[in-house]
């Protein structure tokens, strides 16, 4: 791991060049440093895009500790080591696939009907036995019986809209009713047509394609998609059959009409509050993809 201390970002291509902006951070041991409002990226806003690691030295780039880091495309500039988005060899199409989901979720008709049913399909089980998802719930308790759960999803039409969620759903529960056909027939094609901002899994996916544009991407941002990821999945488990109490998460009853009204405003609100940062993403994305061109070129 890189040595050193982390500094503010600044926006800046000194000693690269005209038309290059690179991000400049100080390396240290991220685990020893628990705050990350220390960590701060600037928007690179010119031509080319990079991330330079300030005080990098030739061990940390090449050493016994830090070599994968040259395998990964950081090369010794200066006074440290330095990142360039147009030096690593990417390939486009799988930050364009991302980039175009994310402004195909933004523009998609809403569902705001779907009342979080995803994880109660995810342990439907009408013959009582477990299958499906179900092992990724083993830790929690119900707070309602598996006939009464069993009961809600089969009085209930399925309209969930996220593709991984839709694949999670128990056997029995792919075979029910819904406003895509078949399941079994979804696919990665599909998903740009299905995706929407209302969806609480779309809010929890905007950490993941943050994620995924890493390094080259603001740490705000980073921070942001946290937070807005952590406060969608309170409402997805809330919202679920499971009893939460121990981890101070209040049910959201939807299998009553006061508890569907609640998860549709919560929905709304998520949806606002992502809509900026979902906005943030895209703009990141065409400056990765505008740099890879630019290299490509």
């Amino acid at each position: 791991m890189l040595r050193g201390c982390m500094a503010g970002a600044r926006r800046g291509a000194q000693g690269q060049g005209a038309g290059t902006a690179v991000r400049r951070v100080r390396p240290r041991q991220l685990a020893a440093e628990p705050s990350a409002s220390s960590v701060q990226f600037r928007a690179a806003v010119l031509r080319g895009l990079g991330v330079e690691m300030v005080g990098a030295s030739s061990e940390d780039v090449a050493g016994p500790q830090g070599g994968c880091l040259a395998q990964k495309g950081l090369q010794l500039d200066g006074d440290g080591g330095v990142y360039l988005a147009g030096n690593l060899g990417l390939r486009p199409e799988p930050y364009r696939w991302s980039r175009e989901l994310l402004a195909r979720t933004q523009s998609n008709p809403v569902v705001l009907n779907c009342f979080g049913l995803h994880e109660w399909a995810m342990v439907y089980r009408p013959d009582h036995r477990s299958a499906g998802s179900a092992r990724y719930q083993d830790g929690l308790r119900f707070r309602l019986s598996q006939s009464e759960v069993n009961r809600l999803v089969e009085e209930s039409q399925l309209r969930c809209s996220h593709l991984d969620a839709l694949r999670m759903f128990s056997p029995a529960a792919q075979t029910r009713p819904n406003r895509f056909g078949s399941i079994q027939a979804l696919s990665r094609d599909n998903q740009p047509q299905l995706e929407q901002a209302a969806c609480v899994h779309a809010a929890l996916d905007l950490l993941r394609w943050c994620i995924k544009l890493s390094p080259f991407v603001r740490a705000e941002l980073l921070a942001d998609c946290l937070e807005h990821a952590l406060r969608a999945r309170r409402v997805d488990v809330a919202a679920g059959p499971y009893d939460c109490l121990e981890f101070g998460i209040e049910p959201i009853r939807i299998e009553t009409d006061m508890g569907r009204r609640e998860y549709r405003d919560l929905q709304i609100e998520l949806m606002k509050e992502g809509k900026p940062l979902r906005e943030q993403l895209i703009r990141e994305y065409d400056l990765l993809l505008s740099s890879i061109a630019d290299a490509n070129s």
